[in-house]
């Protein structure tokens, strides 16, 4: 029955660390922070708690009321003066700004509290225990696990969308000021001649049940995606917390914000060869000096990050979605994009297509290694573009 114990045991200590989860996923993916000095903050409290408990004549539950202000105070000037710094899509510098914080902490608490065990004195919940069968089992560990089903079950079913908004909102109050100011005023001036494009797609859905133009959600999705969205979840929160600002921007009336199964069915049904079409013809017109000429185009394929799917060939290879960009240095604009399945085609050939649209006498196309294969060259030139 060792066994058993040691299962009843292992379930126990999970309680403990289903509480450390909880609040790593709030960080790491609510509040996108990557805080690798989680640890040792929790630790500095922990011993500033026993050092209070040597010189305060107090109980350990007066403690916990006497540490939780010092926590908050803590946490204040964490986020204030060094994450609110590093803080965006890339959880780089947030690693790299806690990775440092952690080792001065590190150091900081051997230099004052030196490497010595130390503990609170135990009161009497902590000794306490009852019998199962055989098996006896401690108070504590129990009261850890109830607590820990009741947060998780708390995050869970306490409107999950709103708590999400919530605890987004404020970590990331300085670019939501900006993107608050960015579609008030795009709406305006940037989005005002995008609208007018968008609005010459054909509507791919169908009218019943529609609730939203075509041409807003797209809005609403370019400018959800530059402010760094990446799901159709992301794009619900989006709609949300600029729901008024796009209302008196537009002078619409928009009862409620769309939700995620909008924009789904929207990118399910987009005649996307249209969309693209009239995306680069904004872009054009977006060309300040329409007159001005260019001799040279460099081109560029990257791929799309989350487009990964599972093997399905023989060679085993995982298949991605390329995007190769067509890029005018003297216009500042990309003029021409595709995609392609990396299954399905290659970098080259869609090259060769993109080329194919395009008027391009005597332009120079700049390419990468990868284009400079004897194939390449010694097919016909498409309207008689020079490759490098």
């Amino acid at each position: 029955m060792q066994w058993l114990d040691a299962l009843i045991q292992g379930i126990l200590l999970g309680g403990m660390y289903a509480q450390y989860a909880l609040g790593m996923a709030l960080m790491f993916g609510v509040m996108r922070i990557v805080n690798i000095a989680h640890g040792d903050v929790m630790i500095l409290l922990a011993l500033i708690a026993v050092s209070l408990a040597g010189m305060l004549p107090v109980g350990n539950l007066t403690l916990i009321v006497l540490i939780v202000p010092i926590a908050v105070l803590v946490g204040w000037l964490l986020q204030t003066f060094i994450l609110n710094k590093v803080v965006g899509a890339d959880p780089l510098p947030s690693l790299i700004a806690t990775f440092g914080l952690s080792i001065a902490l590190q150091n900081l608490m051997l230099e004052i509290w030196s490497a010595d065990t130390r503990s609170l004195p135990n009161s009497a919940i902590a000794s306490e225990s009852f019998q199962i069968g055989p098996f006896y089992v401690g108070l504590l560990p129990v009261i850890v696990l109830i607590c820990a089903f009741v947060l998780t079950a708390g995050a869970a079913l306490y409107s999950p969308e709103s708590f999400h908004i919530a605890i987004d909102g404020v970590i990331h109050t300085q670019s939501l000021v900006e993107m608050s100011l960015g579609v008030a005023i795009g709406a305006i001036t940037f989005a005002g001649s995008l609208i007018a494009f968008l609005q010459a797609l054909s509507e791919g859905r169908k009218r019943r049940g529609v609730r939203y133009p075509q041409w807003l959600l797209l809005l609403m999705a370019i400018l959800g995606i530059l402010s760094g969205c990446r799901s159709a979840r992301d794009l619900e929160r989006f709609a949300k917390r600029h729901h008024q600002a796009f209302s008196s921007a537009l002078d619409l009336e928009l009862p409620k914000a769309p939700c995620d199964s909008t924009f789904l069915y929207l990118f399910e049904r987009v005649e996307l060869e249209q969309l693209f079409g009239l995306l680069r013809e904004w872009m054009l017109a977006q060309i300040a000096d329409q007159d001005k000429d260019f001799d040279q185009l460099i081109c560029d394929g990257k791929t799309l990050r989350g487009s990964a799917a599972q093997p399905d060939g023989t060679d085993g290879a995982t298949r991605f979605v390329t995007q190769v960009t067509l890029y005018a240095r003297e216009l500042g604009v990309a003029i021409a994009q595709t995609s392609f399945d990396t299954g399905e085609s290659h970098e080259r050939a869609a090259l060769k297509a993109l080329l194919s649209t395009m008027e391009l006498e005597g332009v120079l196309i700049q390419t990468d290694a990868l284009h400079t294969s004897a194939a390449f060259f010694s097919s016909p030139q498409s309207r008689a573009p020079t490759c490098s």
